[in-house]
């Protein structure tokens, strides 16, 4: 049989709580509605089990419980802490690792409660403790002696693609004339193929820039630009005829 130590604001947890432990459990039960009170009780009645509620615990950050870390008589009296609903992964851790040594969700039925209660008493009331933080090693690579890296960068042989690129060029035409002639020149020769249709280049007549400057021309059907041929009216007759003209 134990001493347990209930701590709780909600009317409701504390009845039901209280039922389970006068009609179900065979612990006894003292109560209380705050912290400030449940730290005294803790002092005077030794309890060996604090049962408080999550929302008060967590309260002032964690006060309740580095409070009965500081003192001697309480500082290993384990606490279970109890919410209604369900208790979030970080509440729980966050409870855990500020002296909580279990967390009960709400409602309950008395086995549940009583192997909570077995549970958290035998910690020892072992509180503030955190996962030991571990070193991360990285793989490092090893390689033999003389062996060369797969990441290994090699130089550019700038040398050898300079002559790559130069025997994969066309040698330019030794008549610069004949290139020129070349571009001015369309070929009407060349034929492209797709299919059974053939499709062929048209040709145009080039224009010679000194027959036009000259206004000479080949063309046939060019036709010579008159002037139109106006009758001069003298303005006196404009006058006399009142605005009509022979």
């Amino acid at each position: 049989m134990a001493k347990i130590l209930l701590i709780d604001s909600n009317p409701d947890h504390r009845k039901s709580l209280k039922g389970l432990f006068e009609y179900r459990m065979p612990h006894s039960v003292v109560i209380e509605n705050d912290c400030v009170a449940g730290a005294r009780a803790c002092v005077a009645e030794r309890p060996d089990l604090i049962m408080i509620n999550l929302l008060l615990f967590l309260d002032h950050k964690f006060a309740f419980s580095r409070a009965l870390s500081r003192i001697n008589q309480t500082e290993k009296i384990p606490v279970l802490v109890h919410l209604s609903g369900v208790v979030e992964d970080l509440s729980r851790r966050n409870a855990e690792v500020n002296g909580a040594a279990g967390v009960l969700e709400l409602p309950c039925t008395a086995e549940e409660l009583g192997e909570e209660i077995h549970r958290a008493i035998s910690t020892g009331g072992r509180r503030g403790t955190t996962a030991e933080v571990k070193t991360v090693t990285w793989p490092s690579e090893h390689l033999a002696e003389g062996q060369a890296s797969a990441r290994e960068v090699k130089p550019v042989d700038w040398v050898a693609m300079a002559s790559t690129n130069s025997t994969q060029t066309q040698a330019p035409s030794a008549d610069p004339g004949a290139t020129l002639k070349e571009r001015k020149t369309p070929d009407t020769t060349r034929k492209s193929t797709a299919g059974s249709s053939t499709f062929k280049l048209a040709a145009f007549d080039s224009v010679d820039p000194e027959t036009v400057k000259s206004g000479r021309s080949d063309s046939k059907t060019r036709e010579t630009f008159k002037p139109p041929d106006w009758p001069s009216v003298k303005p006196e007759d404009v006058k006399k005829s009142g605005g009509r003209s022979a």
